[in-house]
């Protein structure tokens, strides 16, 4: 097998530094730029810069302390005469497989312990998850057919790979392996195509419209304590083609007079 080196052009620029502490977080401005210092045991020798994130369309912010790589890049200032660079970074280096938070007590001194943990989603194969550190979580994920995982999903289907989207805030302390439970998170959002939600229950059996967690064509499905849904200057529109359901003890119209 015949390995091919890619050519990266380095005139002009300082060579791509392993990894950083961000070490001062200053949100000016919409820049997101941090302020980071090499990692360096001899504090003589650190040196400090400012980096900007490699994506504002896609951003992790890094906590005091954690380690980021950083590279050098061009800036917008640069011309068709003139080229300037600056540093960029990538997301936080996953230094403790950590959801909430990669600090090293190496690196700040200091006992990183907190009151709070978040639990790492389970993945399935194929799955892509965005994570946030405080359990609020974003799956573009399937249906899938094998259990070799820790946990099973919390849906099932007949057809493999029929995509599925979960949009969950978590209820979670621990930094056990989850997976969005719509009875147990604290608001969540489903789109299915062809999964049915096994756990999903209603405060009322339905006599008609036929059990809630058997159903398995596509549905949107909203779970919170409390749903708004708001048209600030034009109509609210339920449109059924068979029957609308009010499974409710109270229902009032008009006003709550």
């Amino acid at each position: 097998m015949t390995h091919i080196k890619p050519y990266i052009p380095m005139i002009g620029i300082e060579k791509i530094n392993e990894f950083q502490v961000a070490e001062v977080i200053s949100v000016d401005t919409g820049s997101y730029q941090v302020e980071i210092k090499t990692w360096e045991f001899d504090k003589s020798k650190e040196t400090v810069r400012k980096a900007s994130p490699i994506s504002n369309s896609f951003l992790q912010m890094p906590l005091p302390g954690e380690l980021i790589f950083v590279f050098q890049g061009v800036k917008p200032e640069t011309t068709t005469t003139k080229t300037t660079y600056e540093w960029y970074y990538l997301p936080p280096f996953p230094a403790r497989s950590n959801i909430r938070e990669n600090i090293l007590p190496i690196v700040t001194g200091d006992n990183t312990n907190t009151n709070k943990t978040t639990a790492p989603l389970q993945s399935y194969e194929g799955d892509l998850l965005i994570q946030g550190r405080f359990g609020n979580t974003f799956r573009l994920g399937s249906t899938i057919k094998t259990t070799n995982y820790t946990k099973a999903p919390t849906w099932s289907g007949a057809i493999e790979n029929d995509p599925l989207i979960i949009l969950a805030n978590k209820n979670n302390n621990s930094t056990t392996i989850d997976v969005e439970n719509i009875q147990t998170d604290k608001s969540s959002l489903y789109l299915t195509t062809t999964q049915k939600i096994n756990n999903i229950k209603l405060s009322k059996p339905l006599s008609k419209s036929g059990p809630v967690n058997t159903y398995s064509r596509p549905q949107c499905i909203i779970s919170a304590d409390r749903v708004i849904l708001q048209a600030k200057t034009d109509n609210v529109i339920i449109d059924a083609k068979r029957r609308v359901t009010i499974n409710s003890q109270e229902t009032r119209i008009g006003n709550e007079g």
